[in-house]
């Protein structure tokens, strides 16, 4: 029994040193970004220890790059796999329609293009053969012509 117990606490002791020397602290914040690495991390506690003005630059410009170098890394991975550069911009993704209700024209539905054609050709040219009477326009006050 004695060497079980020798055994366990053996291969305990190995798991737990194991643990220690590569296991991480991680703390989740703000700055839990996919561009946020180990030199940031160094540079914020660099900051933090001293708070110098210098610090804070050295941070700023730290992680600038970080986040320049991730994105441009992800630029060039999404270019080359798929060569669709646009599937960066959230605008130009496949969008659902919204939901609408059928075109009617004179309480019927146009279902079809002779249909559609017919309703907005009747809309829009309703009055391209009617007279226009321009004599409604001497009513209209007449301002001095300018020089």
């Amino acid at each position: 029994m004695d060497g079980l117990d020798l055994l366990s606490t053996a291969v305990s002791r190995v798991i737990f040193n194991a643990w220690e020397a590569n296991a991480r602290n991680i703390t989740v914040t703000t700055r839990s970004k996919e561009w946020w690495n180990d030199e940031c991390r160094d540079a914020l506690a660099a900051y933090r220890h001293i708070g110098a003005r210098e610090d804070w630059r050295l941070f700023h410009s730290t992680t600038r790059f970080a986040k320049w170098s991730f994105f441009d890394d992800r630029i060039a991975e999404i270019a080359s796999t798929n060569k669709r550069l646009w599937d960066l911009m959230s605008w130009v993704k496949q969008r659902k329609l919204p939901a609408v209700e059928a075109i009617q024209y004179q309480d019927l539905l146009c279902n079809s293009f002779p249909d559609l054609w017919h309703a907005l050709h009747s809309s829009y040219n309703a009055a391209a053969n009617c007279s226009v009477q321009l004599s409604i326009l001497d009513d209209v006050l007449r301002l001095a012509s300018r020089p």
